[in-house]
């Protein structure tokens, strides 16, 4: 006998949905009946569960940067040191941005859309690139956490701006660009040789 989802089964699966359509046309131009329809999950108990459509923004985008980290933290260290680490997390980065219709990362998208700075969805967003920022920061290995915070700061603005690009060029030219934008930027805080040289740079396989 067949057993019902549980409510974790249930919560996974809507925000799945709902974090796909939000991704591909924005949260305002989704509504409740959509994602009841697309996910299977009755009106019901969505209201049983969250009190408005944005709080369903918000569990998205919990549970879209719990993936986004949770993945970055799972990655081996790299035998290039703290240069290598970095590109891995940056190929991670091109990888979703490529794979996710190129329209950047949720997290970026949404907070466009709520203009109000108090607004909860906002302060998600900031708490999610703050983790990224963060996790720059440890892969670059300075000891100085000043300079380590100033490198995840530039690391942080171009992938924003490469996010940014994937709707005016198009996600491939914009992965393209930041990957030498990052090699640069490993240069210039001593992290990957004196100077940038571009030939000499190495990144995974899986970054092309």
């Amino acid at each position: 006998m067949g057993r019902w989802p549980s409510k974790e089964a249930t919560l996974a699966r809507l925000t799945e949905v709902a974090g796909a359509l939000f991704y591909q046309r924005g949260a305002r131009a989704v509504s409740v009946d959509e994602i009841s329809a697309e996910s299977g999950v009755t009106k019901m108990t969505i209201y049983r569960r969250f009190m408005s459509k944005d709080q369903i923004v918000e569990a998205c985008l919990h549970a879209n940067a719990s993936r986004m980290l949770g993945a970055i933290d799972a990655i081996d260290e790299d035998p290039d040191g703290p240069a290598g680490r970095v590109r891995a997390i940056i190929c991670f980065i091109a990888r979703t941005m490529l794979s996710e219709q190129g329209r950047g990362l949720l997290a970026l998208n949404l907070a466009v859309e709520f203009p109000d700075p108090n607004h909860r969805v906002r302060a998600i967003s900031a708490e999610t690139v703050a983790a990224l920022r963060q996790r720059l920061a440890d892969a670059s290995r300075l000891a100085d956490r000043a300079r380590a915070e100033a490198f995840a700061d530039h690391v942080v603005l171009l992938i924003q701006g490469a996010c940014a690009g994937c709707h005016a060029l198009g996600p491939e030219a914009s992965v393209q660009a930041l990957k030498p934008a990052v090699d640069a930027a490993l240069a210039f805080h001593g992290l990957d040789g004196a100077r940038f040289d571009a030939a000499k740079t190495r990144w995974p396989q899986a970054a092309a």
